[in-house]
């Protein structure tokens, strides 16, 4: 579990990142909220904003599949 226990948030990034190192394209938040099996997009649109504020993906707003991997850790 990670330091703010946020399981979800962890599984979301290692999705993205697998994601990017398969298909060289960002993941749309379905493609996250089936990868992951998580419950709705109200999930993942929560933990990936977790994930930005965090620095560890940027997105462009108003840009589908505009993900990117930024590099730094976050934890």
């Amino acid at each position: 579990m990670s330091r703010d226990g946020t399981d979800k948030t962890l599984k979301i990034l290692r999705y993205i990142q697998e994601h990017w190192a398969e298909r060289h394209y960002a993941p749309s938040f379905r493609d996250i909220q089936v990868g992951c099996g998580l419950s709705s997009l109200s999930v993942v649109t929560w933990n990936v904003g977790k994930l930005e504020r965090r620095g560890v993906i940027k997105r462009e707003p108003g840009i589908a599949r505009s993900i990117t991997l930024t590099g730094r850790s976050g934890w």
